[in-house]
């Protein structure tokens, strides 16, 4: 073990130069691709009005204002996106709203037949963390700087929350969007693996339904979600429990003690 732990975008960088990529952890704020503001349908709400996340393909925003509890969108994607070979993630709400390439916060897969490996996955920030893939989301917990590293780098779109009964200064921290290979794989289902000090995520052709999903009122959408609008949806959630033990008599679910669709 080293005598003093690489932060996650000194790991991307060297794990780019293993790789013969560019990691991109260098780009400024000029970089940054603008998306188009959101407007909701049915409901005609913007993006202030509820709290909204990508999930999947859509945009999708949890308010009073919409039918059940929900309004549903295409994913918006800057103009610009068509001529750059890049998958990207957007974050904020509104005139807020940008996108950036995945790759300046975690490795890229490398697929071989129906199993495809990310060495760095994404993380919510430098810090130590344990996840688990459930059913296309992510949800993770900790969040403690390793020893010697002087700080760490938030990886925005995670909502994150204090773990009700964990250890000082323990977080869990819910990714609605998480990485997956690309369109070509059809690598879906995937979970982590824990290597000594780090992990990586692991995603294999295998069936099963994801949130962010299409579907239709006679489909099977994962435990503990719902088909809303024709997607499969995880509640709105307040993320602050890894497990039952933290919500006394209630249940966890998705990281939230008490979750509920709106």
């Amino acid at each position: 073990m080293p005598t003093q732990a690489l932060s996650r975008h000194q790991a991307l960088a060297r794990l780019a130069l293993l790789l013969g990529v560019s990691a991109g952890c260098s780009r400024s704020d000029a970089d940054r691709l603008d998306a188009p503001r959101v407007s909701l349908s049915p409901a005609a709400v913007t993006d202030a009005d509820g709290r909204c996340h990508d999930v999947g393909a859509f945009r999708v925003c949890w308010s009073a204002r919409c039918p059940e509890g929900v309004c549903t969108t295409p994913r918006p994607l800057p103009a610009a996106l068509d001529q750059l070979p890049l998958d990207v993630r957007c974050t904020g709400e509104g005139k807020a709203r940008r996108c950036r390439p995945r790759g300046e916060s975690s490795s890229p897969f490398r697929c071989r037949e129906h199993r495809c490996v990310q060495e760095l996955p994404r993380m919510p920030d430098d810090g130590e963390w344990e996840c688990s893939d459930l059913s296309g989301l992510v949800l993770c917990r900790g969040g403690m700087a390793p020893a010697g590293l002087a700080g760490v780098n938030a990886d925005p779109g995670w909502i994150c929350g204090q773990r009700r009964h964990g250890k000082p200064n323990e977080r869990v921290c819910l990714d609605l969007d998480p990485d997956l290979p690309s369109l070509e794989s059809s690598a879906r289902t995937c979970r982590y693996e824990i290597l000594g000090a780090r992990s990586r995520r692991i995603c294999e052709a295998r069936g099963g339904t994801r949130f962010g999903d299409p579907c239709s009122r006679n489909e099977v959408c994962p435990i503990g979600g719902s088909c809303v609008h024709g997607v499969c949806l995880p509640p709105r959630v307040t993320p602050d429990c890894w497990s039952d033990f933290d919500c006394g008599q209630g249940r966890c679910s998705f990281g939230s003690c008490g979750a509920s669709p709106t």
